[in-house]
């Protein structure tokens, strides 16, 4: 997904005085906040305007709902917001007497989410083909639920699960490899924002796009990438993925260890064994 950027200088429209007898002597200033990547809700936003200070959590099913400050000073302000794990933003805004509203949502970009240890990966074999629900851990051992949504790349590899050579045929991690190769490539994926959702990221591999097979078990392997927009550009990444798809599975971490370290991306692998296979 394309994060957008957020303009620099937010219009104001629709400043307009309703005193009955003269102007109001104060504004007041309407406006949406949202993620650049997912267009929800901002968790945990600290929102800043004058002397006023808002606190933005979970908003409504239907996403990010209007926020207002009242009794505000005409004139030139700004607006600063901050949000765990997403890049700061200061907007200028010019507020008329009465009521104000800004003519586009402000958005936050996310770079990444706190505290996070790992992706656990929790996919079952479908009609359609193997779903995925992705569940970002916590390096104390608990699961993340409320994040920013990242410009996140997802890779998937489906391939045959052996034991001792031959296809496996009872469920097993100890003695398993990796052999004939099914699928490989990026999966699209979806953001819930939705309360009842404890995961927020979930994805599926089509049935159609896996080579028929009919032995009974499979193992897949998933890298989940994000960039960093403080150091890198979506643009960037895609052409490092690009690379990563072409690459035999031994060679992807070391390929992708100097972006890592240089804070361009951040890169998460999980296998799952065991999948219910064509038989």
């Amino acid at each position: 997904m394309k994060i957008l950027g957020l303009a620099g200088v937010v219009a104001i429209v629709g400043a307009v005085a309703t005193a009955l007898f003269g102007a109001q002597a104060t504004a007041s200033l309407e406006f949406r906040l949202q993620d650049s990547v997912t267009a929800s809700w901002v968790w945990n936003a600290d929102i800043r305007l004058q002397d006023r200070v808002m606190r933005s959590f979970y908003q409504s099913d239907r996403g990010p709902v209007p926020l207002t400050f009242t009794n505000l000073t005409p004139g030139s302000s700004v607006i600063e917001i901050s949000a765990p794990g997403y890049i700061p933003v200061s907007v200028p805004v010019e507020l008329g007497r009465g009521s104000n509203t800004l003519s586009e949502p402000i958005e936050l970009r996310g770079y990444e989410i706190p505290n996070l240890a790992q992706f656990v990966v929790v996919d079952r074999r479908t009609e359609p083909g193997i779903d995925q629900e992705f569940r970002p851990v916590a390096r104390d051992g608990r699961a993340i639920r409320n994040h920013p949504g990242l410009d996140t790349w997802i890779m998937a590899r489906v391939a045959v699960q052996l034991t001792d050579g031959i296809p496996a045929r009872q469920p097993t991690e100890v003695g398993s490899t990796r052999g004939e190769e099914l699928f490989r490539g990026e999966l699209e994926w979806e953001f819930d924002d939705s309360p009842e959702r404890l995961f927020r990221y979930t994805s599926r591999i089509p049935g159609s796009e896996i080579r028929p097979n009919r032995d009974p078990l499979w193992v897949v392997d998933y890298l989940i990438v994000s960039a960093d927009p403080r150091n890198a550009e979506s643009g960037d990444v895609e052409e490092i993925m690009e690379t990563v798809l072409s690459l035999p599975l031994e060679a992807v971490e070391s390929y992708l260890s100097g972006y890592v370290e240089r804070g361009v991306l951040r890169a998460h692998a999980f296998t799952s064994w065991n999948i219910r296979g064509g038989a």
